[in-house]
């Protein structure tokens, strides 16, 4: 479906390369020099990591590829236009439009495309699945991160302590005791999204944020349309 791939791509270039943007000084970030396998690439990583303190957090593996870049900069002009548009959402007041469109605006487009796994082994074993990264392209992985993100729909953020025992619905109330929140959608770092209810009438079986996650919540008191929520 193409709105799914829309907000699939918006949001894995924007919010996730972001947030591991913002632990890349305690990462470690590569350029590609020459054309080898991301399998490659992985193993030498890891040699490397052996000898020092840093454990990389693959997880939050970002893997950065110009061609792709240029699209999400396109998608990204699209969805500014929307958010700015009175018609996409006349209940929603022009101050909540302007926050979000600033909020979305504030992240470069990356590039960033999801990989199938990110362990060095498994690619190895399913080769199919195992990207051939190209000179020029870029690799990232975090520190392990420490909290999980929430954004809302006039685009504040706030930032809560990772736990495994949480869920969407936890992290959107222990930033705000008094929303009501309906939807939410975890990006989790992966690249993995999922929409889920997370009122008392339609909460779903969910698998908890893990850290670094981005959790963007829909409330009836900013009422976008899910078309848009889904691509911030």
């Amino acid at each position: 479906h193409y709105g799914q791939m829309f907000s699939r791509r918006l949001i894995i270039g924007l919010l996730l390369a972001a947030a591991s943007g913002q632990q890349a000084q305690a990462g470690t970030v590569a350029e590609i020099k020459q054309e080898m396998r991301l399998s490659q690439w992985l193993n030498t990583v890891f040699s490397q990591s052996q000898v020092s303190a840093e454990i990389p957090y693959l997880p939050g593996l970002v893997w950065m590829v110009p061609e792709e870049a240029q699209v999400q900069g396109r998608i990204k002009s699209l969805l500014l236009e929307q958010i700015k548009s009175a018609e996409i959402a006349p209940k929603v007041s022009r101050i909540d439009a302007s926050r979000l469109a600033d909020f979305v605006a504030s992240f470069p487009a990356t590039g960033r495309v999801v990989v199938e796994k990110s362990d060095s082994r498994w690619l190895e074993v399913n080769p199919q699945h195992d990207p051939l990264l190209k000179k020029g392209q870029r690799l990232l992985i975090p520190s392990r991160p420490t909290s999980v993100t929430v954004v809302k729909g006039d685009g504040s953020t706030c930032q809560v302590m990772h736990s495994v025992n949480l869920y969407a619905s936890d992290y959107a109330r222990k930033c705000d005791a008094t929303a009501s929140p309906q939807v939410a959608w975890v990006v989790q770092p992966d690249g993995l999204i999922r929409r889920g209810g997370v009122a008392a009438w339609n909460e779903n079986e969910q698998n908890p944020p893990a850290p670094g996650a981005w959790v963007v919540v829909s409330d009836p008191g900013i009422p976008w349309p899910e078309e848009i929520l889904e691509q911030v």
